[in-house]
């Protein structure tokens, strides 16, 4: 059990590849997937993802736009 502070950290170890530009849509269903797996996650990282203020589709879309320019 280990906890990964950031993407790089993620793609360092080499649990997770970048394969194609992320989407709202994929986002969403990454968070709808989450939801079964809250015993796995830290409760400080559970209250961000579904927190009140997690951002729209709107807000994601805008978000992964400027994370894929990179």
């Amino acid at each position: 059990e280990f906890e990964i502070s950031t993407v790089k950290d993620l793609i360092n170890r080499s649990i997770v590849t970048k394969k194609a530009p992320l989407t709202s849509n994929l986002l969403l269903d990454i968070k709808d997937c989450l939801k079964n797996f809250h015993e796995d996650i830290a409760a400080e990282h559970w209250n961000i993802i579904f927190s009140k203020e997690t951002p729209s589709k709107d807000a994601l879309k805008d978000l992964l736009n400027k994370f894929n320019k990179r």
